[in-house]
């Protein structure tokens, strides 16, 4: 079987009211609902995390800019693996950003 059968099949297996997933689209609405919620009651909270990840990202850039247009320099070999470090580290609190916003 071929991507394409697999695909086919899955679709004519779970395609509900012409949508792959529909049912689904009750927990995706109350998923936003439940992100509304937090967004309405916390705004607090989102000003002081958005203001955080707003420096955060900006100190990644300048870091991955200095490195770019400068190189790496000698004295730091361990410069890109703590900058991909400080990515991924963004990614996981967006990623929790995300669980909290989705429920």
């Amino acid at each position: 079987m071929d991507v394409t059968d697999w695909q086919n099949r899955l679709e004519k297996y779970f395609k509900v009211g012409g949508v792959v997933g529909r049912h689904l689209l009750d927990i995706i609405d109350s998923e936003s609902a439940y992100g509304q919620y937090v967004i309405r009651h916390f705004h607090g909270h989102h000003m002081l995390i958005d203001s955080f990840y707003s420096f955060f990202v900006e100190t990644i850039r300048t870091a991955a800019n200095f490195a770019h247009t400068k190189g790496i320099p000698r004295e730091y070999p361990y410069y890109p693996i703590i900058l991909l470090y400080y990515v991924t580290l963004f990614r996981s609190f967006r990623a929790a950003e995300n669980l909290l916003t989705r429920g």
